[in-house]
């Protein structure tokens, strides 16, 4: 198994890498014994464009790769010039385990103080607390609270946030900005949901007109205008992008191929449809509305699967960043569930109907908003309320921006209201663009996969579209 070059290298890896996941493979044995692919990850690591593919078959190798992934990734986090596989270094030498932890206190520390990059610092620091090395933190209070000061808002954030878990309490400076670009009217009807593509390239709004517009998102021209049988009370594009789904009170789910909006599969339900949600990794489709059961579908051929029963209509269905959980939303209450076997493994009791429920993308808090007017955030290690958020109305819609720092919720006040995570104050507050004294409710929101987007819809028969800017100094005025 000679390696005539780099390319060689870097497919050989990608082929081999599936093979080094089963230890009782010949094949992974002898490479092991060998001790090839350590020497094939040495060689590839150092080849631009194929660092991942290198970080992965050494987390894919385990405790047996530590000695030769240390010095490695040591060379990585220090002098790789792209900041984002620094930071995947990092990752990777916290995620080898317990035998790994001895020699990232060094390496994690040395990054810490002296990357120039803050938010791969942060990321070192972040990494430490990880492991349980507080006190390595605790003695860099300097250089963190430095950061505090920086121009981006969001290592503002990171660090104001880095400082509360090691108990040094700082105020936030300064806040993003959200300015209004444009209104959609689709159809002239009530917007009751909205979605964008994982790619961030189309952004797809049903009404209560019973059609749903899918827009192009540079420009928001229309692309397609999909007629359905009644009100659309759900949307959502498959992870690949292939896919969209419509769900609404005909009480189909319609699953339409995006490179020509033709119908693929028409799901037949027996009650209309609430909420349909993709996992992330695009394998199964999750329906759920005004029966008592929710049906999950395989969606390599999209036929149903397993049903659970639920015992009431489903009114929410979130699943977690990494897809190990979803939590489901039906009357006064939120079940968490395991993707994996689907059993129940927490349920969350409310005083009024849930209407939202939203995963924060690092999987450690879950939100909850309803007909109580209040947003309620649990940890999710154990389920503990942590706060409650007063809104004075029913809480609609709510989501996390995707590096996770934002938190929007929308509802009946004609206001959408943006918190920071660190400390869930407000940062923001988005009112309607055409008539701010108009009263109406958000009843659905969506942040861009990039979070610079904010597209939020209401009872008026518009959709609302807003910009954040993050890069802000400390000198603007905020």
């Amino acid at each position: 198994m000679e390696l005539q070059n780099e390319t060689a290298a870097i497919s050989g890896l990608e082929s081999w890498l599936q093979d080094v996941t089963n230890e009782s493979t010949e094949l992974s044995a002898s490479l092991r014994v060998a001790g090839k692919v350590p020497a094939l990850v040495e060689l590839v690591l150092r080849v631009n464009g194929s660092k991942d593919v290198a970080m992965e078959a050494l987390l894919k190798l385990g405790e047996p790769a530590i000695p030769v992934a240390a010095p490695l990734l040591a060379e990585v986090m220090q002098n790789d010039p792209d900041q984002h596989i620094r930071k995947a270094a990092v990752d990777t030498l916290v995620k080898l385990g317990e035998p790994a932890f001895p020699i990232a206190k060094k390496l994690l520390a040395g990054v810490m103080l002296n990357d120039v990059d803050m938010g791969v610092g942060i990321c070192a620091a972040e990494a430490l607390l990880s492991i349980g090395q507080t006190s390595i933190v605790r003695n860099a209070t300097q250089a963190l609270t430095k950061w505090t000061t920086d121009p981006n808002w969001g290592v503002r954030f990171d660090a104001s946030k880095l400082l509360s878990r090691i108990g040094q309490k700082h105020v936030l400076q300064g806040k993003p900005n959200f300015m209004y670009v444009r209104e959609l009217r689709p159809g002239g009807k009530q917007v009751l949901t909205s979605a964008f593509s994982s790619d961030g390239a189309l952004l797809a709004v049903g009404t209560s007109g019973k059609t749903v517009v899918v827009y192009e998102t540079v420009g928001f021209t229309v692309l397609s205008e999909l007629s359905r049988g009644g009100m659309v009370w759900t949307t959502c594009f498959s992870p690949d992008c292939h896919h969209l789904v419509v769900g609404g009170d005909d009480k189909r789910v319609a699953v339409y191929r995006t490179s020509t909006y033709d119908i693929v599969h028409e799901l037949v339900q027996t009650s209309g449809v609430k909420i349909a949600a993709f996992s992330p990794d695009g394998r199964l489709l999750v329906v759920g509305g005004g029966n008592t059961r929710l049906a999950i579908y395989e969606t390599a051929i999209f036929v149903l699967t397993r049903e659970l029963a639920v015992g009431s209509d489903v009114n929410v269905v979130t699943f977690s960043t990494d897809g190990r959980l979803f939590a489901v939303g039906r009357r006064d209450r939120l079940t968490v569930y395991e993707s994996s076997c689907f059993n129940p493994i927490h349920e969350l009791s409310r005083s009024g109907r849930v209407f939202t429920a939203c995963f924060s993308p690092d999987g450690q808090l879950l939100v909850v908003g309803g007909g109580d007017n209040l947003l309620a955030v649990y940890n999710t290690r154990a389920y503990e309320l942590m706060q409650e958020i007063w809104r004075g109305c029913t809480v609609w819609s709510a989501s996390f921006s995707p590096d996770g720092r934002l938190l929007k919720a929308g509802g009946g006040d004609s206001n959408v209201t943006v918190y920071e995570t660190a400390a869930f104050t407000v940062v923001g507050q988005l009112s309607r663009s055409t008539d701010p004294n108009a009263t109406t409710a958000f009843f659905t929101m969506a942040f861009s996969p990039d979070g610079k987007q904010i597209a939020a819809g209401d009872g008026h028969r518009e959709i609302s579209l807003y910009e954040a800017v993050y890069e802000q100094t400390l000198h603007d005025g905020h």
